[in-house]
């Protein structure tokens, strides 16, 4: 009988030393999981995409413990708002501000304004940074990288075609004709998800159109009618096109070779964003440093901010996605964002650059809310129509109602 008693004890404390074992096991289970970091990349711009991975894998080395999952479909082959209406893991989406305004208005986005507070966004950031994330009074996204759209031109090329360096948008209007009768192309290098007529009409609307008013009427048919604003990009970009003799052959499509070309004085000017900063700062390129409009008013150039961080409200890990924010955000990583060759949307990352980097820094500190890319306050339907406007002004047909088509077209 003490016998069978001791047997019993030893299969109890067996038994026990099981349970306590399956359940560490399930503990440290459920660790693991609690540690995977789901990201949705939904970007198509190749540049930005690269600067992504590098920041993801130096998490990755900065949180060895930390597993970072990115989805699969990255370049945002998918419907994006339709993934994260159904709960796909996503604990962070990296998106456009079209897609964040969106999401926002389904109720699938948090709003991020503690992390605002919490990692000094407004204190240590560019004003565009914050603008590019906020909706009315909150904060939804916060800008990866910034872009200003630049006007770079070879000092020596423009001397030997004996045009003074052009100092602001009235002088580049006429470097611009000059080179129009010199049959002499101007290549455009921007983010992939602008196109040419996109872009250059994005110039003229940061000077024309206020974001708010943009957001205010977001999808909204009626209440666009009343933006008359919109015309007055259409018609301002007629008045350069009689002035100049540009038509739709002027503007060529670049890539990265074209500031290569920029760089020997095969080309003279090109118009193209501050991501190429790096392939330019050792030489002899200058930019337009001052956007005085006509009327003697400081004027806006865009600023590109292609990439939002968002949380959506179904986010299963806020703790290592409050995290991977924090690492974004840190002066370290911007300062490493800096030391390969970008421009960083940090205060104190940017302090030391000098030359055209400065130049840069001057214009992305000067960037306001208007500085948004237009486009990217509009539903995205809009753009081929827009573009194919712009197109059809170059082209010489200019009808002084295009917004009211463009209207018509979208809705």
């Amino acid at each position: 009988m003490r016998q069978k008693k001791v047997i019993a004890i030893v299969i109890s404390f067996l038994l026990c030393i099981n349970l306590v074992s399956c359940k560490k096991k399930s503990a440290e289970e459920n660790e693991d999981k609690k540690k995977t970091l789901n990201i949705y990349v939904d970007i198509k711009d190749k540049n930005t995409l690269n600067i992504i991975k590098f920041l993801t894998e130096e998490y990755k080395k900065a949180n060895p413990k930390s597993e970072l999952k990115i989805n699969d479909v990255l370049g945002g082959g998918t419907n994006i708002i339709e993934d994260i209406s159904k709960g796909t893991e996503a604990d962070l989406v990296l998106t456009s501000r079209n897609t964040m305004i969106e999401l926002a208005q389904k109720g699938l986005l948090s709003d991020m304004s503690q992390q605002f507070e919490k990692n000094k966004i407004s204190e240590k950031y560019y004003n565009i940074v914050a603008a590019y994330g906020r909706i009315g009074e909150k904060y939804y996204g916060i800008g990866v990288i910034p872009y200003t759209v630049e006007f770079f031109y070879n000092t020596d090329a423009i001397n030997k075609l004996g045009i003074n360096p052009p100092g602001n948008i009235q002088d580049a209007l006429a470097l611009m004709k000059k080179l129009n009768s010199s049959n002499i192309k101007v290549p455009i290098v921007v983010t992939e998800d602008l196109d040419i007529n996109c872009a250059l009409s994005s110039i003229i609307a940061s000077n024309k159109v206020k974001a708010s008013a943009l957001d205010t009427a977001y999808d909204n048919n009626e209440v666009y009618k009343n933006i008359k604003e919109m015309q007055g990009i259409f018609d301002d970009i007629n008045t350069a096109v009689k002035e100049t003799g540009i038509n739709k052959s002027f503007f060529e499509l670049g890539n990265e070779n074209t500031l290569a070309y920029l760089t020997n004085g095969s080309i003279p000017f090109v118009i193209s964003t501050s991501y190429y900063y790096n392939n330019l700062k050792e030489s002899n390129i200058k930019l337009i440093e001052e956007f005085q409009l006509g009327n003697g008013m400081k004027g806006n150039m865009p600023v590109i901010i292609n990439a939002l961080l968002c949380m959506p409200t179904n986010s299963k890990n806020s703790e290592d996605a409050g995290k991977f924010i924090k690492f974004l955000l840190s002066d370290e990583t911007q300062e490493n964002i800096v030391k390969k060759g970008y421009i960083s949307g940090s205060k104190k990352a940017n302090a030391e650059l000098l030359g055209l980097g400065e130049s840069i820094v001057k214009h992305l500190s000067n960037a306001n809310d208007n500085s948004i890319v237009y486009i990217y306050n509009l539903p995205k339907k809009f753009q081929k129509h827009i573009s194919g406007k712009v197109d059809s002004i170059l082209a010489g047909k200019y009808t002084k109602n295009e917004w009211q088509e463009i209207l018509n077209e979208v809705y």
